[in-house]
């Protein structure tokens, strides 16, 4: 609905889960396991992933991140903001648990208790919205410019840019 929206999935990571492993991206889609002490001995601080929060300062919006458009969505893994969850199974399976409890979490989420046949269908629902024109629109993709733009370039095409013309 490209609203933002607290998850539980930010609180986790801010939080800690409690467990001793934590999941590692290597490479898109492929994590392993590492032991949380391992990663505090060599690795940096994370990151801060407060969400909306980053911006507003206000307690309210921490771990509330925009939704994205489903067209496509069975092409766009990993997915959560962060890439936590490797298939759309196992997003299905997180919004079905009612997603992490938290102060914030979104009123949206709540269990949804449902059978592994609505499961399945979910998830052949959503590979369904793959739309006919990818290759078109990945092509186009690569056929943009590389480089900066600038306001003064003609290729700017912000709104505010429009606007004052």
């Amino acid at each position: 609905d490209h609203r933002l929206h607290n998850t539980g999935i930010g609180y986790r990571r801010a939080m800690g889960d409690g467990a001793s492993t934590q999941r590692v991206l290597i490479a898109p889609g492929t994590y392993v396991e590492v032991r949380r002490d391992l990663i505090a001995a060599v690795g940096e601080p994370p990151p801060s992933d407060l969400g909306l929060y980053e911006i507003t300062q206000d307690p309210g919006d921490r771990w509330k991140y925009r939704t994205p458009t489903l067209r496509n969505v069975a092409l766009t893994a990993p997915y959560m903001h962060d890439g936590s969850l490797a298939r759309l199974r196992d997003v299905i399976d997180f919004y079905d648990q009612g997603g992490i409890a938290n102060e914030n979490l979104s009123p949206l989420l709540r269990p949804l208790n449902l059978a592994e046949q609505e499961k399945r269908d979910l998830v052949t629902f959503l590979e369904s919205l793959t739309g006919g024109s990818v290759d078109l629109l990945v092509s186009d993709g690569f056929a943009a410019r590389i480089g900066d733009l600038t306001r003064d370039d003609p290729h700017w095409s912000h709104t505010e840019n429009r606007a004052r013309e």
